[in-house]
């Protein structure tokens, strides 16, 4: 089981929108994982594991 702590931090407006940039970009790519991850087992039945994932995710296209 995963733990999780909290920590309180007083920042600037400019240190406010990095972390706000950042956990908006986690999200988006934690939704692209899942819904790949639930496409792949809809058409071949398995689950990829995380270096699979990292293999289709984890390099930049454009």
């Amino acid at each position: 089981m995963f733990g999780c702590q909290q920590n309180l931090i007083r920042a600037d407006s400019e240190i406010k929108a990095i972390l706000e940039y950042l956990s908006s970009e986690s999200a988006k790519l934690s939704n692209c994982g899942i819904y790949y991850a639930r496409q792949l087992y809809f058409k071949t039945g398995k689950v990829p594991n995380r270096a699979q994932l990292h293999k289709v995710l984890g390099t930049e296209k454009g």
